[in-house]
């Protein structure tokens, strides 16, 4: 009876491993309403690629960006902007009529921008004049926050429209800012246009979120936007780093969704060798 009731766990243990498997496979190919990715790896010439059919156009590299080594998981390459550079993405309609927004991306940050308000944008979005709609973006000596408007009417762009670790840009010294020089980071920024509520995360971690009042009745207007990655449109606020693999979405992710885009995705050979695992222990344990 002892034998029995071992041999019935272990087969409960072996079918555990491969359901489990078999759940975090699924988990990992699932997609929320994925608009454009651009993993920036080389294309051709100077274009930053985007391996999603569809949505906002490739970006082309302007200034002195370079190809470095990949940061996120199972990047090859990544690109990274100095003073003066950016990647420009044309005019397109990813931001109209929309319920929600979202950005991932993965950054190393080399330099900052400075105190206070001073910008140093991951993600921008807005008109080729300069009117920002929705950014995620780096300020004083490390904070990160997010921002938005609706119509580009709304002007407080550095209070009520913005969530963040620093609002309101007061220098507040770079031990205790969230973002540190040469460190990696998986940065991610949330928009509900229904309730006006913006969430911001790092590594997968809610690090702030808060309501404005710009996004009480949509974004139904001014849908044709640019995008830059690494700065504003006139290149006046820049990002100093690398970043990897930008990510945009046509709703709101949920925090599970943001924790599993900021960890690497179980690869097949991982899942098999889990699965394997289970098996190997019932067969020890029944030749025992």
């Amino acid at each position: 009876m002892k034998s029995y009731h071992h041999f019935a766990y272990l087969v409960s243990i072996r079918n555990v491993a491969l359901v489990s498997a078999s759940t975090i496979l699924l988990a990992s190919t699932a997609s929320a309403a994925l608009v454009s990715q651009y993993d920036l790896e080389e294309g051709t010439g100077t274009v930053a690629s985007q391996s999603v059919i569809g949505g906002a156009p490739d970006g082309n590299i302007v200034g002195s960006a370079t190809w470095v080594s990949g940061i996120a998981p199972d990047s090859t390459q990544a690109v990274q902007v100095v003073s003066g550079s950016r990647i420009e993405i044309a005019s397109n309609g990813v931001w109209g009529n929309l319920s929600g927004f979202s950005v991932s991306a993965w950054i190393q940050p080399t330099g900052f921008a400075g105190s206070g308000n001073t910008a140093s944008p991951v993600f921008w979005l807005g008109t080729s004049g300069g009117s920002a709609r929705f950014t995620l973006q780096m300020n004083d000596f490390g904070d990160l926050r997010v921002g938005g408007r609706r119509t580009g009417t709304e002007t407080d762009f550095n209070g009520s429209l913005v969530v963040g670790t620093n609002v309101g840009g007061g220098t507040n010294g770079s031990d205790s800012d969230p973002i540190q020089l040469g460190q990696i980071y998986h940065v991610a920024a949330t928009a509900d246009y229904s309730t006006g509520l913006l969430s911001l995360y790092i590594n997968g971690v809610l690090v702030a979120s808060d309501t404005i009042s710009a996004w009480g009745t949509g974004t139904t207007a001014d849908e044709q936007y640019v995008i830059r990655i690494g700065s504003n449109a006139a290149g006046s606020e820049q990002f100093l780093g690398v970043i990897d693999d930008v990510r945009v979405y046509d709703t709101q992710l949920s925090a599970s969704e943001v924790a599993a885009l900021a960890i690497p995705e179980p690869t097949i050979a991982a899942l098999g060798g889990f699965a394997l695992l289970g098996w190997t222990l019932t067969g020890r344990r029944r030749i025992s």
